[in-house]
């Protein structure tokens, strides 16, 4: 449901961190779920992939709703940034 109404959905590939220690479900797993439900997903590897994608995709009037735990490799930051430099007020 937290995807319900996106156009795409960007995700960013999870920490390596604990992998071996225990389950962790993986970049591309998590990708091929989200496209099984119908959804436009986007895997991103890294802060210049998602800029680059982010780029392409991004319109005036977008919501852009970032869901993390972390800082994605430095987009929590730029993301906001890029915005702003596209779409001065």
């Amino acid at each position: 449901d937290s995807f319900e109404h996106a156009d795409v959905v960007l995700v960013y590939s999870p920490l390596s961190l604990g992998v071996g220690s225990h389950e962790q479900t993986t970049h591309q797993e998590i990708v091929e779920r989200l496209r099984a439900t119908g959804m436009n997903t986007i895997p991103i590897r890294d802060e210049k992939g998602g800029l680059s994608e982010l780029k392409k995709l991004l319109k005036a009037d977008d919501l852009v709703l970032i869901m993390t735990s972390g800082d994605m490799g430095g987009l929590v930051e730029s993301i906001p940034t890029l915005a702003e430099k596209l779409f001065p007020n």
